[in-house]
């Protein structure tokens, strides 16, 4: 219950903002067209952002569950059960965790959003598309980025010495995380300001996340 809400928390903003651009994206149409591109990249970024930090938080609150622990082993092994075959179930049952977080945080908004934000219907099929594609792309980034995280200090430092450290490593994750959307305005102010710039060897093009979402979100859409 406490992952549902904190992710219900998080994505809140994502699923009434919709009702703000109803009035936001014709009027600036009308009024001020030349601003319309860039009012969008901010907003899908910061559609981006809540849904990635949402399943940030589910990842990170889910640690312990994510690799097999001392009792997975004693159940298991005594079972008629390959190994390859409980690795690929305990990957599978991530694949589906992380799955049903990405359509539970992006189905409405990538609907929702490209109805009030796009200037025509036509247009609209393909932003949906982008969004949705964006998003979880994003999602499943920040998910396997915890995931792998987890995975490194394991097979670094041994399951009892990872154990002793897994509360540093997640601390570590969750400021991370807060810090991403305590500083979301400035994320994507120098997003914004890189992709004006069009230096393809600008190190925030390169190198920040958010804006390999957005570029390919810009690319479908």
């Amino acid at each position: 219950p406490a992952i549902i809400w904190a992710a219900a928390f998080l994505v809140a903003p994502a699923l009434f903002l919709p009702a703000q651009f109803m009035v936001k994206y014709p009027l600036m149409r009308r009024f001020h067209p030349d601003m319309v591109e860039m009012a969008l990249w901010d907003d899908r970024m910061l559609f981006m952002l809540l849904s990635a930090g949402a399943m940030g938080l589910v990842s990170v609150v889910l640690w312990d569950t994510l690799f097999p622990a001392r009792r997975d082993a004693f159940v298991l092994t005594p079972l008629p059960v390959a190994l390859p075959v409980q690795l690929l179930g305990r990957l599978a049952g991530l694949v589906t965790l992380c799955l049903v977080f990405v359509v539970t945080l992006n189905g409405v908004p990538a609907f929702t959003f490209p109805v009030v934000a796009s200037a025509t219907f036509a247009v609209m099929p393909r932003t949906m598309i982008g969004h949705l594609t964006a998003a979880a792309l994003a999602d499943i980034f920040v998910f396997f980025s915890v995931t792998a995280l987890q995975g490194i200090v394991i097979l670094g430092f041994g399951r009892r010495s990872a154990a002793r450290l897994a509360a540093v490593a997640q601390t570590a994750a969750v400021l991370c995380l807060v810090l991403t959307l305590l500083f979301i305005g400035g994320i994507r102010e120098v997003t914004r300001d890189a992709i004006l710039r069009g230096d393809m060897a600008d190190p925030i093009l390169r190198f920040a996340p958010i804006a390999w979402f957005l570029g390919l979100y810009e690319l479908i859409a």
